[in-house]
């Protein structure tokens, strides 16, 4: 069980967290305008991360939760 990840992208990139809870992932940062939320299942493959969807915002937070997966699932937030 993973308690909270907590991942920096540089000096002007929002925080990005994760967090597990029973069979879902969420991710979630704050809502700063110029930022993507990219996914992908591999880290060694860099050209396919893919833009996530069904992302929600409450509260100056972004968020996107996810059934866990059975393999890995990396997220990262990419500048636009």
């Amino acid at each position: 069980m993973i308690p909270r990840l907590e991942l920096g992208n540089g000096p002007a990139a929002p925080r990005l967290y994760a967090t597990r809870a029973g069979n879902t992932v969420t991710a979630f940062w704050q809502n700063v305008s110029g930022w993507t939320l990219q996914q992908d299942n591999r880290l060694s493959q860099s050209t396919n991360w893919s833009a996530s969807i069904g992302m929600t915002t409450s509260q100056s937070m972004n968020s996107l939760t996810v059934t866990a997966p059975t393999g890995g699932l990396f997220f990262r937030l990419a500048k636009q």
